[in-house]
């Protein structure tokens, strides 16, 4: 069995050393490929020939999720490049005052070539396809609303159907709930992206998707009348009892109301009657 496969991720958190790193020196910008050089100085694991690969991919996946999970940790563009920051300041306070000048990327011969442009924004798609893949086999998925855009236009699920990753998705779709609805930077949602990529599979999805989900909006609002009208019914059912209520109550007194002048009636000309035959005698 390799060092690879005996290795615990679990008991080496990159997404914890990577914070280490930034905290001991807060605003300032790192690189991917300059978190690498400090890890790699710092930890032997990555200094272990059959770990490097493995734990190279899993800082990248944590290079590109970690503004995610963590607080006062930000992913910033400059000059088509990425960097991690931890700072007290806004993101967008940071971004006014970043520059070329803020960067200086390291040169170190122990680090593969490709890595410093690895996450470079004029990379191709299939840069940022590797690592949606690899975030997707970890079942990290909350990279995928992050503000920041993956290549600095396009959020992760834009470019899997901008390249017909058709499979990612359904994968994706399982562990999480996709938002479809969600824009990239050039206010495109992923259904007008399915169209301009003629990715029919996708465009059907997103269309039974809206469609079932306007067809709920729909049911649960008949729902809500249909509640109403219970409610109306019940109230003028309510009503009809008490004007029952109320008219027997004014039928008994007109009833009472009767009575009583009958014998005002009777008293009077009983009176009469005693005044007249008192007069006479």
């Amino acid at each position: 069995m390799s060092s690879a496969a005996k290795f615990n991720i679990d008991d080496f958190d990159i997404a914890d050393k990577i914070i280490e790193v930034l905290c001991d020196n807060r605003d300032k910008f790192y690189s991917l490929r300059e978190l690498h050089s400090i890890l790699f100085d710092k930890f032997e694991e990555f200094r272990n020939p059959e770990l490097k690969s493995f734990l190279i991919n899993k800082l990248k996946v944590a290079f590109i999720s970690i503004e995610g999970d963590y607080n006062n940790v930000y992913r910033i563009v400059i000059d088509n490049k990425h960097y991690l920051i931890w700072s007290l300041k806004s993101k967008d306070s940071i971004i006014k005052e970043s520059n070329k000048d803020s960067v200086k990327n390291i040169e170190d011969a122990k680090i593969d070539e490709d890595l410093d442009n690895f996450l470079n924004v004029n990379n191709s798609s299939e840069t940022y396809i590797t690592i949606i893949r690899d975030m997707i086999r970890e079942k990290n998925y909350s990279f995928m609303y992050e503000s920041n855009f993956i290549d600095g236009t396009n959020h992760p699920i834009h470019l899997l159907i901008a390249n017909n990753e058709n499979k990612l998705i359904k994968d994706l779709d399982e562990l999480t709930t996709i938002d479809f609805n969600i824009k990239n930077s050039n206010g495109k949602n992923c259904l007008d992206v399915a169209k301009e990529a003629k990715n029919f599979d996708v465009f059907q999805i997103i269309l039974d998707k809206n469609y079932q989900s306007k067809l709920k909006s729909l049911e649960k609002i008949n729902d809500t009348l249909k509640d109403n009208q219970k409610k109306i019914y019940e109230q003028m059912d309510d009503n009809k009892k008490k004007i029952a209520m109320l008219e027997k109550k004014i039928q008994h007194l007109k009833s009472n109301a009767t009575i009583e002048t009958i014998k005002t009636i009777f008293i009077f000309v009983l009176f009469i009657y005693f005044c007249n035959t008192y007069r006479i005698n």
